[in-house]
């Protein structure tokens, strides 16, 4: 694990974290990817008048849905749901802020024949 903590922390991922039971009956160990390995757009914050490069950063939540509709434009929440094992109210929530706060999403259509557009 310090090898791999060190190799995430050298090519700017996420630190990798690990998940047990008391009874230590599994391990889950979630190791991120860099987001730029993903595809996944930096966003940029230009409202700021600071001289400093800030992002705002995409949560891990927010990352896989948004690698979830780069795959299929079509895809509905409860389907997104279904794949990332979240509630539907997350899912909901989490595209709200995409589309709202980072700009990136949008969605054009209606709910049965429409699709989401990622716009950065």
């Amino acid at each position: 694990m310090p090898t791999i903590q060190q190799k995430l922390q050298e090519n700017g991922s996420p630190r990798a974290t690990i998940e047990t039971d008391e009874e230590r009956t599994f391990f889950l160990i979630d190791i991120p990817c860099n987001r730029h390995c993903l595809g996944v757009p930096v966003i940029r914050d230009d409202k700021k008048d600071d001289k400093k490069d800030d992002k705002k950063e995409l949560t891990d939540i927010q990352r896989v849905l948004v690698s979830v509709i780069s795959e299929n434009d079509k895809i509905t929440i409860p389907e997104m749901a279904r794949m990332t094992e979240l509630s539907e109210s997350t899912i909901s929530r989490e595209i709200k802020r995409l589309r709202v706060d980072h700009k990136i999403l949008d969605r054009e259509g209606g709910r049965k024949n429409g699709h989401w557009v990622i716009t950065k």
